[in-house]
């Protein structure tokens, strides 16, 4: 994650973010949809930084350069909050942004994960298509480093699960706006 400002931290409340999507998709096992509810309706307490969480963040720039040293790839950090044009309360801070000339001759987003297991779980290609959803970028990269064993799985825009996401974010986002979390579960 790059380096966030503290206006970038707090602007992160006011949106839907990349870390966001696979709990409101249901493929969190570590958080449900209900939880980002509670925090962006200010009702959960304020998320403490996990010792795994900081390693990750530590080691993000080793784990890049080594993936660029494997693939050749150009990577580069963005410090930029980006916003989807037209779904304002979609955003997201990119990993990694990289250059590859075959098979994509276009700017793709790199999503960066250090794990115990070299594994790409669903969490984490959710969390890329939503960096390509609001970002624009027709492909990226999820990088998993499990302990000295580093893999990557390329991944194309998937349009039509960007479709899905967008019916779910959006009855999300009026939940969060209502304050009221029936509006997203049907329930009472």
């Amino acid at each position: 994650m790059p380096n966030l400002t503290t206006e970038q931290i707090e602007e992160r409340r006011s949106l839907i973010g990349g870390s966001d999507a696979a709990a409101i998709l249901g493929c969190n096992r570590f958080q449900s949809a209900y939880d980002i509810f509670l925090q962006k309706t200010g009702q959960a307490p304020e998320k403490v930084a996990t010792e795994e969480m900081g390693a990750g963040h530590w080691f993000e720039d080793a784990i890049a350069g080594w993936y660029a040293k494997r693939t050749g790839r150009e990577v580069w950090v963005d410090d930029e909050t980006y916003r989807h044009p037209e779904y304002r309360y979609l955003g997201c801070h990119v990993d990694r942004f990289q250059n590859c000339s075959y098979p994509w001759a276009s700017k793709g987003a790199v999503e960066i994960k250090l794990t115990s297991k070299a594994t790409v779980y669903e969490s984490y290609e959710l969390q890329l298509q939503h960096i390509l959803l609001v970002t624009g970028c027709q492909w990226g990269t999820v990088v998993v480093q499990g302990g000295s064993k580093q893999i990557h799985k390329d991944f194309e825009a998937d349009k039509d699960l960007h479709a899905s996401m967008l019916v779910i974010y959006e009855k999300f986002w009026k939940a969060v706006e209502a304050k009221d979390w029936a509006l997203f579960t049907g329930g009472a």
